[in-house]
């Protein structure tokens, strides 16, 4: 008898959940890697995989990958998700593995990555990254209120900034993770329900303008005077990479 085999594994790797992380005296947001059953049907997720993501081309002339993002990682795939998501788009996830990329050691030669060099001058320009990011979330005065505006890079928030169908202050609530430090550090592990219906719909509307995200809750988990006065000076060489 010739035996039947299944090509498709019932299980496949997702993103579930994301958390806090604590980047220098700023705040960013990692992905966690699971491994959960199939769904039946992509269903309807969370986060954005900036290592397989696709969609119209008009997503991308609508939302632009950020060309002043100097040397960013972790923080670039939730920041292109808020960006994406309050400009009205869902992310869906497949429902089988469709393709893998190589993840090994940082120093391997198979897997060359920016940080394995010069990464003390990277290193004070990501962050810098870091705080600009933080500037188009609307998480300034809540993270990183501590910092002079007129030193992070706000170059073409017209084009880089939140859409107007969603008040990124509800992204953090739909996902289940708090950018507030007192709040939970990890979200809502989202793996049962990714497996059978996925999240619920979010409702988005038209707007004419953009929408007043207001981070007042989140605050009160912050000591207002324990940083003020103590604020970093941008170096020269990235305070002139701002000004190219």
């Amino acid at each position: 008898r010739q035996a039947i085999v299944d090509p498709i594994p019932p299980t496949q790797v997702s993103i579930c959940r994301t958390r806090r992380m604590q980047v220098g005296r700023t705040l960013s947001f990692k992905h966690d890697v699971n491994r959960m059953k199939r769904p039946h049907q992509p269903n309807r997720a969370a986060f954005l995989a900036a290592g397989f993501n696709f969609a119209k081309g008009s997503r991308v002339r609508e939302v632009p990958y950020d060309a002043h993002s100097i040397f960013l990682f972790d923080g670039e795939e939730t920041t292109l998700a808020v960006r994406a998501w309050t400009h009205g788009y869902d992310f869906y996830q497949p429902d089988r593995d469709i393709v893998s990329h190589l993840y090994i050691p940082n120093h391997s030669p198979l897997r060359p990555v920016f940080w394995t060099t010069d990464w003390a001058f990277r290193q004070r320009v990501q962050f810098w990254t870091m705080l600009r990011m933080n500037y188009i979330l609307g998480l300034h005065q809540l993270l990183d209120y501590w910092v002079n505006v007129s030193d992070i890079d706000t170059r073409d928030l017209h084009k880089y900034g939140l859409g107007h169908r969603r008040r990124a202050v509800d992204y953090w609530t739909y996902v289940g993770v708090s950018p507030r430090r007192d709040g939970p550090e990890w979200s809502k592990h989202l793996c049962r329900q990714l497996e059978s219906t996925g999240l619920p719909p979010f409702p988005y509307q038209e707007s004419t303008g953009p929408y007043y995200n207001d981070y007042s809750d989140y605050a009160k988990s912050f000591p207002l005077n324990e940083l003020q006065n103590d604020q970093p000076q941008p170096s020269v060489a990235v305070a002139n990479l701002a000004n190219q």
